[in-house]
């Protein structure tokens, strides 16, 4: 009893609580450095990275298939003579059998099953028979596919025929489609035709396109014309640019001029910027020719 006392004694003196004496874990002192407000993610959306299998964002259901081809969810069986599976965040499998027929937990959506994806959040189920026949879960979405992308947290699915026509879901978004790329939070769809026109779904944004990108949380199309304009969306952002990079999560664009020039969006920020490093957030920092560092 003696020996206790002491050591709360020499723990915790006299006039000072428990809650005072003890130490700050690190990830709090670490935190106090950043006070001030957070950005908050918009309609539901997590934060970069948040999203990933063992994630505890995400918990994928526990499923194996045993000696004899039989599968288990959670130890549920869904069928047999299981040949491989996918799973996604909202518990559901999609799995193939060996005579290729594809199921979604016990439900079987269809025959001769060539690929198919699941969405990691939504559970959807993209795949394509061996005739190209394009599915999401038990819909037909179209024939002759070539290509497709799935957005993971709509579950939304843009796909390119044979003929380059684009399609989001059912819905034709144009032709002549030469490249696209699906938005993993939005599915929003940046594509580019043949001519060199840039589109964000089915809207125009501009021509002669030299690179583009979408961002992932924002579904903003950010772009670059063979003159050297920068475009976010239909807005011009500048020209003679250098460099540009876009965050992940905020949309914001970083991009320095030919002259040296360092622009956030619009913002003209310095001068003489040599480099920058920008974070899924939209902050991040920037050196000048002398070495320098300043916040962007």
């Amino acid at each position: 009893m003696t020996r206790t006392l002491l050591a709360v004694l020499i723990l915790f003196p006299a006039g000072a609580s428990a809650f005072e004496r003890l130490p700050t874990p690190p990830s709090l002192r670490l935190a106090d450095r950043y006070r001030g407000p957070r950005p908050v993610p918009q309609q539901g959306l997590p934060f970069p990275g948040h999203v990933l299998p063992g994630h505890p964002y995400c918990s994928h259901p526990v499923v194996w298939i045993d000696r004899w081809g039989a599968i288990y969810k959670d130890n549920q069986k869904l069928g047999d003579y299981a040949a491989e599976y996918k799973t996604s965040c909202s518990g559901d499998v999609a799995w193939l059998n060996n005579y290729r027929e594809l199921y979604k937990n016990q439900t079987r959506l269809g025959s001769y099953a060539a690929e198919f994806d699941i969405a990691l959040r939504t559970g959807d189920v993209v795949w394509k028979d061996t005739g190209k026949t394009i599915y999401k879960n038990d819909q037909r979405l179209g024939s002759y596919a070539e290509t497709y992308q799935q957005s993971e947290w709509t579950g939304d699915v843009a796909w390119r025929d044979s003929s380059n026509h684009l399609y989001k879901n059912d819905r034709s978004l144009g032709t002549y489609a030469e490249s696209y790329r699906i938005a993993r939070f939005t599915g929003d769809v940046a594509w580019r035709d043949s001519s060199g026109s840039v589109y964000r779904n089915d809207d125009r944004l501009g021509s002669y396109s030299k690179s583009y990108q979408v961002s992932d949380y924002a579904g903003t199309v950010v772009w670059e014309d063979s003159s050297g304009n920068l475009y976010k969306d239909a807005q011009r952002l500048g020209t003679y640019v250098k460099r540009w990079a876009v965050a992940a999560f905020s949309g914001d664009v970083v991009w320095i001029d030919s002259g040296g020039d360092i622009y956030k969006n619009e913002q003209r920020l310095g001068s003489n910027a040599r480099d920058f490093t920008l974070q899924p957030d939209g902050r991040g920092k920037w050196v000048d020719g002398n070495g320098d560092h300043h916040l962007l």
